[in-house]
C-alpha cells in the first residue's frame, strides 16, 4: 500500500473574495482547495491539467464535494490549505480531502473532501487510474483501493 503524498500550499485571499462582512464568501473555500492541488502538480512535476491531458488523455472532473464551514477567514491575509489523496476508489475516483487553517494560530477555517472522477478525454467516460498519475500521487505508487 502507497502512502498518499500530503501537500501545503499557502494562498492569499484576494479583496474580490470578501463579502460585505470582510469575510471570505463561503464559494471561493473551494477555489482555493482546487488551486492547491493545480500548484501540486506544478510545484512537485512540473506539469499542469493541460500536459496530463495531452499526453495522458485523462482529465480529473469534481463528481462530489463536502465542505465544513468552522470559522470565517476575515479579510485580506494568507491561508494554509493541506491535502493528500486518501484513496482511489473502484479504480476511478480520487478521494481528496483538505483543510483551511491559519498557520500561526492553527485555527482551522474549513475542512471537507472533494471526488475527483478520472477521465478519458477523448471518450468523456471514467477511466481507471494510471500508473503514471498513481505516481503522481502516492509515495511508493500503490493506491488504496476499495
Amino acid at each position: 500500500m502507497k502512502k498518499p503524498i500530503l501537500y501545503k500550499y499557502s494562498i492569499p485571499t484576494r479583496f474580490s473574495d470578501l463579502d460585505s462582512y470582510n469575510h471570505v464568501n463561503f464559494k471561493h473555500y473551494l477555489d482555493y482547495v482546487i488551486n492547491s492541488r493545480l500548484y501540486y502538480m506544478q510545484d512537485r512535476f512540473q506539469i499542469g491539467l493541460f500536459e496530463i491531458a495531452q499526453t495522458l488523455g485523462l482529465g480529473f472532473y469534481a463528481t462530489q464535494s463536502e465542505i465544513k464551514y468552522l470559522r470565517p477567514i476575515r479579510g485580506i491575509t494568507f491561508v494554509e490549505v493541506e491535502s493528500y489523496v486518501e484513496e482511489v476508489a473502484n479504480e476511478t475516483v480520487l478521494k481528496v480531502p483538505f483543510k483551511i487553517f491559519e498557520k500561526q494560530k492553527g485555527r482551522v477555517f474549513s475542512e471537507g473532501r472533494i471526488d475527483f472522477s478520472i477521465v478519458d478525454v477523448k471518450t468523456g467516460w471514467t477511466t481507471p487510474i494510471t500508473n503514471e498519475i498513481n505516481n503522481l500521487l502516492f509515495e511508493n505508487g500503490d493506491a488504496n483501493e476499495s
